[in-house]
């Protein structure tokens, strides 16, 4: 009977640690965690490419409109007996300085938008992509000390940039 009591004692408490293991497995399941190479997302985003395209235009046809001013006021030349002549000449090299610097703000405020909008949607559509795939945890690794390594199995750079050129394309 002192044995029977025994392993009575010994499945109670086997039977205690099995629901116990039960019920605390939800519990030690690991996280899902991965991380993205920052540059390379930003860098294979359709819209950075776009909005990067459209910059570049822009800027370009400011500069033409500088240009072609510069190249009128070399058209005119200067007199030493024609002071109304002159003093357009002035006017227009000053109008030119003024335009350049005018332009010079508007594309750093234009670059800054398009920035801004880019990071926006970069961190919208990575958000997006961690919920639909149910990782906890996705990282940034951007090469300033954010993330210092990480094994490459866990970069899932390739497939969030799929993901958000998908859905960038689908929204358009």
């Amino acid at each position: 009977m002192h044995i029977d009591r025994k392993a009575g004692v010994v499945l109670g408490i086997l039977i205690l640690l099995i629901m116990g293991v039960c019920i605390c497995m939800p519990f030690v399941i690991k996280e899902k965690i991965a991380y993205v190479n920052f540059m390379q997302i930003y860098d294979g985003f359709k819209m950075k490419k776009e909005l990067e395209a459209k910059l570049t235009l822009s800027q370009q046809a400011r500069k033409n409109f500088i240009d072609s001013l510069e190249n009128d006021i070399r058209e005119m030349q200067p007199s030493k007996t024609d002071d109304k002549l002159n003093a357009v000449i002035g006017y227009q090299k000053k109008f030119i300085e003024e335009k350049y610097r005018e332009f010079e703000e508007m594309n750093q405020k234009q670059a800054d938008d398009y920035q801004k909008q880019i990071l926006l949607q970069i961190n919208t559509y990575v958000k997006e992509f961690g919920k639909l795939n149910k990782y906890q945890y996705i990282l940034g690794a951007n090469g300033e000390g954010t993330l210092m390594y990480a094994e490459e199995s866990k970069d899932i750079s390739t497939e969030v940039i799929q993901f958000i050129n998908n859905r960038y394309e689908g929204s358009k």
